[in-house]
């Protein structure tokens, strides 16, 4: 029979204890997909706050979903050819910028535009999270 030795996390460095490598990812997976641009279970909320229809609210949800499906043809390249720590970085930048731009924007195409790309890197963090 195969031995199977205990369960690690290779992209971490060993001086992190191994009971709080799986807690650490589980907060990474959970601070990217609470990030990033336009959230559609809150529309009534945002057109209020800020300002906009509820249309122009709804566009930009589908395109974070437009985006979320795109990075699933791109994945495998982008595992590959990226560390995790690059991976991380890449995508904590871009999202941390999109952010900043959904938050104080007002035009509706920069949003739109803004939550396709944040969702990109939204789904390319969470799967190198797995």
């Amino acid at each position: 029979m195969h031995e199977t030795g205990p369960f690690s996390i290779s992209s971490m460095r060993d001086f992190v204890p191994a009971m709080l490598r799986l807690w650490i990812i589980i907060a990474f997976v959970i601070i990217f997909q609470f990030s990033g641009g336009v959230y559609l279970a809150t529309v009534s909320e945002m057109v209020g706050s800020l300002a906009l229809m509820q249309e122009d609210i709804l566009m930009a949800g589908y395109a974070s979903l437009v985006g979320m499906g795109l990075t699933f043809a791109i994945m495998f390249r982008l595992k590959f050819r990226f560390s995790t720590k690059a991976c991380f970085l890449i995508c904590g930048g871009a999202i941390i910028i999109c952010n900043l731009i959904c938050m104080h924007t007002g035009s509706i195409p920069v949003l739109i535009a803004t939550c396709f790309v944040a969702c990109i890197f939204r789904m390319w963090a969470t799967f190198e999270c797995n």
